[in-house]
């Protein structure tokens, strides 16, 4: 074991996920110590634009961090400072503040964007490997990234009142097969029906993938959704807008043996006893937004006990993400 050359371990632990990685780092062999160090040099690149004049500036974020400023905040490396080699994914976002001069961020040209993001290893179905286009805000840049066919299997797009929805509409037809989607802003501009049909067609759920286009979708689009999503058998969060006081906008009982009614036209719990480890919770979180959830059926019931639902399913996943601030 110890005569493996380091250079082969390291380009065995590039192709870890992440939790495998972690507990590579613990071993006592050449293989422990040869993890431990190629991991410290692995990081998510992470591009930020900024509002106003649309400068583009990028940093790497460690996948294990030692050292965090706050406790949503860690540390930043400079770009120079990581072998682009060693990029385990992207996150694309827009800016908190215009200002980064005296941060670890380097500002970067659309090419050298493309060059970096080519880099980056592939993701692999994990969600903590995600490659994330995160937009609230736009300008010109932001809507070239819209538009660049960027590999990324993750999208959280907030449209705003100046936003542009056929640049969101280039986007969904450009994309590949997204393991989390979340798009809001939609109260006066809509997507079309074609384009959140394209959506669905393209969401392949893994565990802890969420799906919410904050509009009302239609029964089909309703029913291939649902679908999808129980024959997947994975952890996954849906949310879905505009339903009134209903939860009942699906036949459940076409997959589902049995029916627990946790709190009267607010919660239930769907479950098959003799097949697989998975829940559906059913919950009326708010009066016109429904949110399904598979989750653990033993997490399910511990946490039950504790009048939380599947909560602790969620505690370590990348439940809809909103923009860190640089």
């Amino acid at each position: 074991m110890n005569t493996v050359p380091w250079h082969f371990i390291e380009s065995v632990c590039l192709r870890l996920d992440h939790c495998t990685l972690r507990e590579s780092r613990k071993l006592s062999s050449r293989w422990g110590e040869a993890c431990l160090a190629t991991s410290k040099k692995m990081g998510t690149l992470n591009v930020t634009v900024t509002n106003t004049e649309g400068k583009i500036y990028a940093a790497v974020e460690p996948i294990f961090p030692e050292r965090c400023d706050t406790v949503f905040s860690c540390r930043l490396l400079p770009l120079d400072s990581v072998n682009p080699k060693c990029f385990t994914n992207f996150l694309v976002s827009s800016a908190l503040k215009d200002d980064l001069s005296l941060q670890s961020w380097t500002e970067i040209t659309m090419d050298d964007l493309q060059r970096l993001i080519k880099m980056a290893r592939p993701a692999r179905g994990e969600e903590r490997s995600r490659n994330l286009l995160l937009l609230d805000k736009f300008n010109r840049t932001t809507e070239k990234l819209l538009s660049m066919r960027l590999p990324v299997d993750a999208v959280n797009i907030h449209i705003t009142d100046d936003g542009d929805t056929s640049q969101v509409d280039e986007f969904i037809k450009n994309a590949g097969l997204l393991h989390a989607v979340w798009i809001s802003g939609l109260e006066q501009r809509p997507l079309q029906e074609a384009m959140v049909s394209m959506l669905l067609d393209k969401f392949v759920p893994i565990d802890y993938s969420y799906f919410c286009v904050e509009q009302k979708l239609t029964k089909e689009q309703l029913n291939i959704l649902f679908d999808k999503c129980v024959v997947a058998k994975k952890k996954v969060q849906v949310q879905l807008e505009n339903y009134g006081s209903t939860i009942n906008i699906v036949d459940y009982e076409k997959y589902y043996a049995e029916k627990t009614v946790l709190e009267e036209g607010r919660s239930i719990m769907f479950l098959n006893p003799e097949e697989g480890k998975l829940v559906l919770r059913v919950d009326r979180i708010f009066e016109n937004i429904l949110r399904w959830r598979w989750c653990d059926k033993e997490a399910e019931a511990d946490s039950e006990e504790e009048n939380e639902g599947c909560s602790d399913d969620w505690e370590d996943s990348d439940d809809p993400p909103s923009s860190s601030d640089p």
